[in-house]
């Protein structure tokens, strides 16, 4: 991973640590991301989230099943990474976390 790619994943992984102190969530959140990398290791996510052939439709149709057993705040989080096209960097950003 590069300096850049880096940078984002910490970034992307303070706000949602930010967001879950700002709302005194940080156990749910913590939780919820621990669930994620769960999910990702069983199913090997990473290879399919970061696959350049797997469309981006089918890449959020993948985050939106995380979405339905996710708190709000992770849930919320998951529907930014879905818009910024980063579904590749999820699991890296969840480690970070």
């Amino acid at each position: 991973m590069d300096k850049k790619t880096e940078a984002l994943v910490e970034q992307y992984a303070m706000s949602l640590l930010e967001v879950a102190l700002e709302h005194e969530q940080l156990a749910t959140v913590k939780a919820d991301v621990e669930a994620i990398i769960a999910v990702y290791e069983e199913n090997n996510l990473e290879s399919v989230l970061s696959d350049f052939a797997i469309s981006k439709e089918d890449k959020a149709s993948i985050i939106k099943l995380l979405q339905e057993s996710s708190t709000t705040y992770v849930s919320n989080f998951l529907d930014v990474i879905i818009q910024n096209e980063r579904e590749g960097l999820l699991y890296s950003i969840c480690q970070t976390f």
